[in-house]
């Protein structure tokens, strides 16, 4: 707090609750003063009074008055981090700002709107759609981080986020357009590209009464890309653990055959191992419901595999 009571910050006039408050008491002191001669006046020659009487009337209507003005005015609290615009009759006044703390305003014929002067980051805006300087389709968001610095431009702004995230939502576009799809997963990349979108923001958010910077938090294919390479990937983990088991099928049933053992005789082999030793969810999503052993694949293998001479 000032001396004076009276601050700028960011170019505004700001002042604080001690002042408002003195000149709250002095305003009252004069409004009590005026409320006492008219009350004498009035129990003394209008009334006709004795003057003894004429005096009482005067400081009871100096005190009473008086007080009543000013605990009427010192209502007005402005929470921290946040600060007042003062109307006058219901018009702002724009060359001063009122700063957090009690403050006194006239009663009857001032009262203030207020602002939040705190820092904010609002929710991820995902915007799609986006191509990279090498034709790929892309999907790109940000966070903005904001504070209302001029509360007058602020008030006077409809939609200030929508105004900010559109200007944002251009400037995404122009850089993910100036950028090959692999420079986009670069972080020093994204971060020049979160300055680049701040620095065409700057005038937006000036005129509105706005400082803002603008965080990129994603660059990445479109979600039903990501989902179908995500599928293939299973898809293909599938297909390899299958053939590594029905390649460990084949080398054992050529195993049971090298070591003389007969068709039927390997098949019991084998179903007392499998009984022992679980398939995996591969093996059984290609066998449905029916048993290892059953299987016509397992099958075809076996007969073919006996059939052979020589082996």
């Amino acid at each position: 707090m000032s001396a004076s009571g009276i601050k700028t910050e960011k170019g505004l006039i700001v002042i604080d609750p001690l002042l408002t408050l003195g000149l709250g008491i002095i305003i009252s002191a004069l409004f009590g003063w005026v409320a006492g001669h008219l009350t004498k006046w009035v129990f003394v020659t209008v009334l006709e009074y004795r003057p003894a009487i004429g005096i009482i009337a005067y400081w009871v209507a100096i005190l009473g008055s008086g007080a009543y003005f000013l605990s009427a005015g010192y209502c007005h609290r402005v929470e921290v981090g946040h600060m007042a615009v003062p109307r006058f009759l219901g018009k702002r006044l724009s060359w001063f700002l009122l700063s957090e703390g009690l403050q006194w305003l006239p009663p009857g014929i001032m009262d203030k709107l207020i602002a939040n002067m705190q820092v904010h980051t609002s929710k991820e805006h995902v915007v799609t759609e986006l191509v990279s300087k090498n034709g790929i389709d892309m999907d790109g968001g940000y966070v903005l981080i904001y504070q209302v610095v001029n509360p007058f431009r602020s008030f006077d702004a409809h939609n200030a986020m929508e105004a900010l995230e559109e200007v944002a939502d251009g400037a995404l576009r122009d850089s993910f357009s100036s950028r090959i799809e692999s420079e986009l997963y670069q972080e020093e990349v994204r971060s020049r590209i979160g300055e680049v979108m701040t620095e065409r923001m700057a005038d937006t958010a000036h005129a509105i009464g706005y400082e803002v910077h603008v965080v990129l938090t994603m660059a990445q294919p479109p979600e039903e890309v990501l989902k179908a390479n995500a599928a293939l990937s299973v898809e293909i983990a599938q297909k390899a653990s299958e053939q590594t088991e029905m390649d460990g099928l084949i080398a054992k049933i050529r195993q049971l055959k090298d070591e003389g053992f007969s068709r039927e005789k390997a098949v019991e082999i084998l179903g007392a191992e499998r009984g022992k030793t679980p398939t995996t969810r591969y093996i059984h999503k290609l066998e449905g419901i029916e048993p290892i052993l059953e299987n016509p694949v397992v099958q075809q293998l076996l007969e073919r595999i006996f059939s052979q001479k020589g082996d």
